[in-house]
């Protein structure tokens, strides 16, 4: 199956989609080879969070739950808002930890532009409802970026109480 095209080692990916999209074809599935054929090589920084997917759901899921609740957040206390920023930021640094040993591990030592990418994904796609799914059944096809400060139009960030002043004492002349 396509989903397991992503589980794959990445330098088995092209080979085994081309396999895949053969056998589907010889079956009279023309349709289905044609858009497995289509299927693109996964970046570096794609197929280790594709991977941590299948080695780290917990941690992913717990992701996914931390954009909700900073979602949740915005607007309310700023403990609340604080605690769910740290929360999320703690879950994604686990996460783009694990993605530098699988990569690692896999002859493939990142860089930190590739780890800057990573994280990238991570976030968007935990925040995108669109592509949680293909974030938890670890089939993502695209880097994505964070949603940047736009997205948070109209969304009313907690203010902070300011100290009262006191009269001002006078000056000494």
């Amino acid at each position: 199956t396509t989903d397991d095209l992503y589980g794959l080692p990445l330098d088995e990916f092209i080979g085994a989609r081309d396999a895949l999209a053969r056998e589907l074809r010889q079956r009279g599935e023309r349709e289905e080879a044609e858009a497995v054929r289509q299927l693109r090589k996964p970046s570096g920084p794609l197929w280790a969070i594709n991977q941590l997917a299948r080695t780290q759901a917990e941690k992913v899921r717990r992701l996914i739950e931390a954009e909700d609740e900073l979602r949740r957040a915005h607007g309310a206390s700023e403990d609340r808002f604080r605690d769910a920023l740290a929360a999320e930021r703690q879950t994604a640094a686990e996460l783009v930890k694990d993605a530098a040993r699988i990569l690692t591990e896999s002859g493939r030592p990142p860089t930190e532009a590739t780890l800057e990418r990573i994280a990238a994904t991570l976030q968007a796609a935990a925040a995108d409802a669109e592509h949680r799914e293909e974030l938890t059944e670890g089939r993502l096809s695209e880097e994505l970026e964070p949603l940047g400060f736009e997205a948070l139009a109209g969304v009313k960030l907690p203010q902070r109480e300011r100290p009262r002043r006191s009269e001002p004492a006078a000056r000494p002349r």
